[in-house]
């Protein structure tokens, strides 16, 4: 999706209109101008990797919204957001869980236990490493190896 694109789903969910937009400085124009009146908002980014779409999502809105309205961006790569003006300490560092809590995550979505099978340490162990402690990665993953485990059990 382009960045103009995204501009104006931004407005469409921010003001309740349809805002046509053709290009990303018309978009950040209008994202000024309309959000300078706007209520209190709640505004995900998720998953930004590139320093463009702060440029054309981020820097319209965090001085024109409402002074208790948030905004929460999501990245891996903590160089943009620092970049973009985002203070060092407002960046939080997600950890992943300890190797317990791990474990029986992944246990309880693939055994639908909170132990392992017997015979499975060593694949266990690799899949906990790649996670790196990431419940959404040992759940997913979790998940597929219950429907791999039970067609080759």
């Amino acid at each position: 999706m382009s960045l103009h694109s995204l501009e104006s789903n931004l407005l469409k969910y921010l003001i309740h209109a349809d805002l046509k937009i053709n290009s990303t400085d018309e978009g950040t124009e209008k994202l000024r101008t309309h959000l300078s009146s706007s209520h209190h908002a709640l505004i995900v980014l998720d998953h930004v990797d590139h320093i463009d779409q702060l440029d054309a999502l981020f820097s319209p809105v965090k001085d024109t919204i409402h002074t208790e309205s948030l905004i929460l961006v999501t990245s891996c790569n903590k160089d943009i957001l620092t970049s973009s003006g985002i203070v060092e300490s407002f960046i939080y560092k997600q950890t992943g869980l300890n190797r317990q809590h791990s474990l029986e995550l992944f246990f309880l979505h693939a055994f639908n236990q909170s132990y392992p099978v017997m015979g499975f340490a060593k694949v266990v162990e690799k899949l906990l490493e790649t996670c790196h402690g990431l419940p959404l990665s040992l759940k997913v993953i979790g998940a597929l190896q219950s429907n791999f485990f039970c067609v080759w059990n």
